[in-house]
């Protein structure tokens, strides 16, 4: 009995770190660390936050694999953060083209201070009505 025992509650454990996502971003994590500290070019290595509002660990480690990967020559990003310090790197070293649009101008300037080629797009948000209500 404590064998079948034994075994179901394994199985369960198993089923839950397969399935549980914390679980997932948490190899994602291990993952994209040890590929950071591959990365000759990456002098700063960004971080997710736990509390979220940052990009996860299973972004940073599919975009480092990408910019890695692929001869990645103009980019653009929407929302300026962890990532835009990856992808700075990144550009200032192989010469390439990066836009970043952001509606917070004191953050765009912060994050960009020391990347002079990087094309900067202040865009506030604005109000709007979308079926019926207000969007900001």
């Amino acid at each position: 009995m404590t064998a079948i025992y034994n075994r179901v509650l394994g199985f369960s454990q198993w089923l839950n770190r397969r399935f549980n996502s914390a679980y997932r971003e948490s190899l994602y994590q291990s993952s994209y660390l040890d590929l950071a500290r591959r990365t000759d070019w990456l002098r700063e290595v960004p971080l997710a936050s736990p509390d979220g509002g940052t990009a996860s660990f299973s972004f940073l480690y599919v975009l480092l694999r990408i910019l890695r990967e692929r001869c990645v020559c103009n980019i653009l990003e929407l929302g300026v953060g962890q990532s835009s310090k990856l992808l700075i790197q990144y550009t200032r070293t192989f010469n390439k083209s990066l836009t970043l649009v952001d509606q917070d101008e004191s953050w765009l300037c912060r994050v960009t201070q020391d990347a002079p080629r990087v094309k900067t797009i202040h865009a506030p948000l604005l109000k709007c009505h979308v079926a019926g209500k207000l969007i900001r």
